[in-house]
């Protein structure tokens, strides 16, 4: 598939106590392409994105970028529960 863009959904910097979230959508000018990816600029730094790689920091399609977005936020969740029952363990044994 032919494409000049590549895709990542990000988090914005907005969220209210009611649960409503920031979610943007990025997309990027393709500086170069090589056979196994592309060159892009991300925050004034040039990046290689892979075009193969099981995780790859953007996708040639919106709805490519949505499903790696629902993966890195469902670890992000895991993670935090993670940290939130070892916080509730050690709150317990000082308390």
């Amino acid at each position: 598939m032919e494409t000049n863009r590549l895709y990542r959904y990000v988090r914005g910097n907005s969220y209210d106590w009611h649960g409503t979230a920031d979610l943007k959508l990025v997309d990027y000018n393709i500086m170069s392409e090589t056979p196994k990816g592309y060159w892009i600029f991300v925050d004034y730094k040039k990046r290689w994105v892979s075009k193969d790689g099981m995780k790859r920091y953007a996708y040639p399609t919106p709805e490519e970028a949505m499903e790696n977005f629902k993966a890195r936020t469902q670890r992000c969740v895991l993670i935090l529960e993670s940290q939130l029952k070892k916080a509730k363990a050690y709150l317990k044994i000082v308390q």
